[in-house]
């Protein structure tokens, strides 16, 4: 037998849509199961699933949304075909993989279904992923015996389909994407299309996926890179810097992991060069060394003067340091940043700009090289070429440095650098300016009323050294001690973490269930951020949004997703506008009239800083991240 469920939330379209699709393709010996509910789907489908999971002759119940239509008497055919395989435990007709939320359409999508705006095609019809669409859920008999429906850590009717299908996938069960004859007879009655567009729900949305990331902890090792892969790494990362090693050279101290096989590629360029690997400077073996390479290693250190003076130390009499250093005042972030600006800012910031700790300009590798006592004697750069789309916005970053120089940098993506030894010169003995967090005293005023126990990290941060480090937030966090804590107050260390969603699980620890974690962030589409950084290929040490070198950039909806990571959700955001020359940000604006959004773009690059309140949602709790599962992906 198959079941037929449905929570109907509308009579009138059961009746008329998804009733008689069922009858389409509904046998003798099959069931119709209907439930309501106007708290919690996860509750109403839940009670559908336990009157059904003792039924020894069950081959499939299928949830349907009231207003799904079954449209061939095949339907059942083809969810027997789904179960064919005995692993797949839920199967739908469009899903997709490696989302980090309950959105499974900004993954890797799958899937084709017909709609009432017309048909909405993904790619493919068939292929396993992490989650389904709830327009059609279909259950093999072991899911509807092992699989609920989590009605203790979500309420209201989203993120239901993500959830139970990440929990199969934790079971070690495939999630099958598969072509069922069905029509969806959406009419976007809660402010949204089926897919992404907005939603005017109160928030509610959101309020599902931070509960999915805090409980299902999506943070995943990378997967091994194919040989594909590690062949284009090579040739954009480490064939330029080993282009940069001089001839001839018979020991070179390579410094940090081997990415993508980088020491075999030195080796083959250099033969009779030994190379000697080291996880730091100060692991290596006794030098000297003809070469001492730093790949991206400077980038993800809190102390990069302290590291270029250790690597000259090592160097043999006319050595050479080689490294290289990712360019944050490129085509790659600037055009980025505009596109953010430009349109709705849902889209996430480019990984290579969030990670590192130092976020150079071609100013700024001039600057620490000679404080190393050395001298630049060789610089390229891989160039980053600007896809169709954004070619509409070169012309306004041309304006902003139309000299051939700055053009130059601004299409270098990553530099490749070789310095040696200046000639009667010495490291010098200062570190370049503070770059750490600093207290935002409007952030204070977002304290709650009456909170009598409120941690403030940003105080025991300090004012003096170099970077501040994500170890030396979770240190921060960690001297408090007992919790729970009224409030939490980061300060501006956030921008300042290279993964900021853990500095916010720790400081979700301190706080109760009502508590709340204060943040304060720089705007990444700031007009006074990125268009200084145009015109000075250099960051600034004093006030202003260039100081203290951010690391980590943040929009209004990277600020929920990175909340949602750890395990909060934004409960309020105070913009704090910014003093940027009205005449220099005109060109800018220019690009959102021309596309039709300049209102909102003159809105967006105004911002030099937003506030922000996170609370624990309601409901929202931290599982362990479930084990990796044996089922295909």
């Amino acid at each position: 037998m198959i079941v037929f469920g449905a929570c109907v939330g509308n009579q009138a379209e059961f009746e008329s849509i998804c009733l008689p699709g069922i009858a389409r393709t509904f046998r003798d010996g099959d069931a119709i199961a209907t439930t309501s509910s106007d708290r919690s789907i996860f509750e109403a489908c839940n009670e559908i699933l336990d009157a059904f999971r003792d039924r020894t002759d069950l081959e499939a119940l299928v949830l349907l949304h009231d207003d799904t239509e079954i449209t061939s008497p095949r339907f059942r055919d083809r969810v027997a075909q789904a179960f064919a395989a005995p692993d797949v435990a839920i199967a739908g007709v469009a899903g997709g993989s490696g989302m980090r939320g309950i959105a499974w359409w900004e993954g890797d999508a799958v899937g084709r279904v017909a709609e009432t705006r017309g048909i909405v095609d993904f790619g493919g019809t068939s292929g396993d992923v992490d989650a389904l669409d709830g327009i059609v859920l279909a259950f093999s008999p072991w899911s509807v015996r092992n699989l609920r429906f989590d009605d203790v850590a979500f309420t209201g009717f989203d993120g239901y389909d993500a959830d139970i299908c990440r929990q199969a996938r934790a079971a070690g069960k495939r999630v099958r994407c598969t072509p069922l004859p069905v029509v969806h007879h959406g009419r976007g009655e809660d402010g949204r299309d089926q897919y992404g567009a907005a939603r005017n729900d109160g928030g509610l949305f959101a309020r599902a996926d931070a509960v999915f990331r805090a409980k299902w902890d999506p943070h995943a090792g990378p997967a091994p890179m194919t040989g594909d892969e590690i062949a284009q790494v090579q040739g954009q990362w480490t064939v330029p810097l080993a282009a940069l090693v001089p001839p001839g050279i018979r020991r070179l101290l390579d410094v940090g992991d081997d990415a993508a096989g980088r020491r075999d590629v030195l080796a083959s360029a250099h033969p009779g060069c030994e190379v000697v690997p080291a996880a730091t400077v100060a692991d290596a073996p006794a030098g000297p060394f003809d070469v001492v390479m730093l790949a991206d290693a400077l980038e993800h250190t809190t102390a990069p003067d302290a590291m270029l003076a250790a690597a000259r130390e090592r160097l043999s009499d006319g050595g050479t340091v080689v490294f290289s250093v990712s360019n944050v005042a490129s085509y790659a972030y600037l055009l980025h940043a505009l596109r953010l600006a430009v349109h709705a800012d849902h889209h996430a910031f480019p990984q290579s700009v969030g990670e590192p700790l130092h976020a150079w300009t071609r100013h700024e590798v001039g600057d620490a090289v000679a404080r190393a006592g050395m001298t630049v004697t060789a610089l390229c750069s891989n160039d980053w070429r600007p896809d169709e789309w954004s070619t509409a916005l070169v012309g306004a970053v041309a304006a902003a440095r139309p000299d051939g120089d700055a053009k130059v940098a601004l299409a270098a993506q990553r530099f490749f650098v070789a310095a040696q030894v200046s000639p009667g010169s010495a490291a010098v003995a200062a570190t370049a300016p503070r770059r750490g967090s600093v207290v935002d005293d409007g952030l204070v005023a977002l304290v709650p009323p009456g909170a009598t126990r409120v941690a403030r990290v940003d105080e025991r941060l300090g004012t003096d050294g170099d970077l501040v480090a994500d170890a030396d937030i979770a240190a921060a966090i960690a001297s408090f001690g007992d919790a729970p804590y009224d409030a939490v107050v980061l300060g501006t260390a956030l921008e300042h973490a290279r993964r900021p969603s853990l500095a916010l699980r720790a400081a979700r620890t301190l706080v109760g269930p009502t508590g709340t974690v204060l943040v304060s962030v720089a705007n990444a589409v700031y007009a006074g951020l990125f268009i200084p950084l145009l015109e000075r290929d250099a960051w600034t040490y004093g006030e202003g949004p260039l100081a203290h070198h951010p690391v980590s950039f943040f929009t209004r909806a990277l600020l929920r997703l990175v909340a949602a990571d750890g395990g909060l959700l934004v409960a309020r955001v105070d913009d704090a506008a910014g003093d940027a020359d009205p005449g220099r940000t005109a060109a800018w604006e220019s690009v959102g009239d021309e596309l039709g959004r300049g209102p909102a773009v003159g809105q967006r690059i105004a911002v030099a800083r937003m506030r922000v309140a996170m609370v624990i949602p309601e409901g929202g709790r931290r599982a362990d991240p479930p084990a990796p599962s044996g089922g295909s992906r």
